[in-house]
């Protein structure tokens, strides 16, 4: 086959081959197999990223189509920390934690944004280590937050939510007002309701008989 007469290792370990191009541009043989054997190239999963080509084996040298298998990355990266765990004498189903760096089960451990699992304990003892070593961890902190929030309130953005949001305040104020005003009620009711909305009315003088 004259095509692995000209195939070369990179620096990941696996066989590649150059084309004949302008660009020299380089293609890892199992994936050209791969589509070969499709009959075209290699299709996306739902999420559209291109599907990934493994070798079952982990041998990245045994180019035989039997050891090559189309996989999602989400799919690859489970598999990649099975094989993980299995190396490190541990569970095929185990995680291990961000910050002990022990195996355990997933029910165990906390999920932060979807990937990083540890345990509430270890994280909790390592934010501990770190407030120790750090005593103006907090004041950095709250000074980076009034920074933020000072940059946001400026923005034109926010304030015509704030604009937004004080006359629809005003309005449904006003609705509140004046539908408690329509019901059936004597006129100190009413005075005394309009006093504890903040309303301020002045009552008639009597007049002075002449």
């Amino acid at each position: 086959m004259n095509m692995l007469e000209n195939t070369s290792i990179n620096e990941r370990g696996l066989e590649i081959l150059k084309k004949r191009n302008r660009t020299n541009h380089e293609i890892c043989l199992h994936v050209l197999l791969v589509e070969r054997r499709r009959g075209g190239p290699i299709p996306r999963d739902e999420n559209g990223l291109k599907l990934l080509v493994i070798h079952l084996d982990t041998d990245k040298l045994n180019n035989d189509l039997s050891n090559l298998k189309e996989m999602s990355q989400k799919d690859w990266a489970k598999r990649k920390s099975m094989l993980k765990a299995l190396a490190d004498w541990a569970k095929p189903n185990q995680i291990k934690c961000l910050f002990c760096k022990k195996y355990d089960d997933p029910i165990n451990m906390i999920v932060k944004k979807g990937e990083i699992l540890f345990h509430r304990e270890c994280r909790n003892a390592n934010s501990k280590d770190y407030r120790r070593k750090n005593p103006n961890y907090f004041k950095e902190y709250r000074q980076r937050n009034k920074e933020k929030i000072k940059i946001h309130e400026q923005t034109p953005e926010r304030k015509a939510q704030k604009v937004i949001y004080n006359r629809s305040y005003r309005a449904r104020l006003k609705a509140k007002r004046l539908a408690e005003f329509k019901t059936d009620m004597t006129p100190i009711e009413r005075m005394e309701m309009a006093t504890s909305f903040g309303v301020k009315r002045k009552r008639k003088e009597p007049a002075v008989a002449e």
